[in-house]
């Protein structure tokens, strides 16, 4: 199972992540629980809090939860093994994205956070790799003019910041 818990730029504020990390905790407690979150260290000591109630009122605590921080580094270096060594640097910053995305996309339960792009984009590609066939699933064809607009707007905001 995996939980995609949003916690920056004040999304936790938007819903009651307290009742998602709940739900996540008290599903199939046999099953790992990967904690996927772009704040790792805010969303471990949530679902630690929610999991602190939920030992003491329901009994419940015995979830395993892990987060990429508990993953072998060596092999989680290798993800983008597939690189080459400057596409790799370059590439860097995306790997724990990678990760987790991956986690999410394989984990039999996802618990998404709400409105939370990450969260929305797992769900739809769940979704598509679940009914293949069923779903329009490609990629949105873009026209060539737009692309070319798209990129000039891009180029001269660059230009205007240098």
């Amino acid at each position: 199972d995996a939980l995609h818990l949003r916690l920056d730029e004040r999304q936790h504020l938007k819903f009651d992540a307290q009742q998602l990390v709940s739900a996540a905790l008290s599903a199939n407690v046999a099953r790992p629980l990967y904690l996927a979150s772009d704040n790792v260290h805010d969303a471990i000591r949530v679902v630690a809090g929610v999991n602190q109630r939920l030992c003491s009122t329901q009994g419940q605590c015995r979830r395993h939860i892990f987060t990429q921080q508990d993953l072998d580094a060596d092999r989680a270096g290798k993800v983008l093994g597939y690189l080459n060594s400057r596409a790799q640097n370059e590439s860097e910053f995306m790997r724990p994205l990678l990760i987790d995305a991956v986690l999410a996309l394989g984990s039999r339960s996802f618990f998404a956070s709400n409105k939370s792009t990450f969260s929305s984009h797992i769900k739809e590609m769940r979704n598509c790799a679940r009914f293949p066939g069923l779903n329009d699933c490609s990629p949105h064809v873009v026209s060539a003019s737009e692309s070319r607009t798209k990129l000039q707007r891009s180029l001269d905001l660059i230009a205007s910041q240098g």
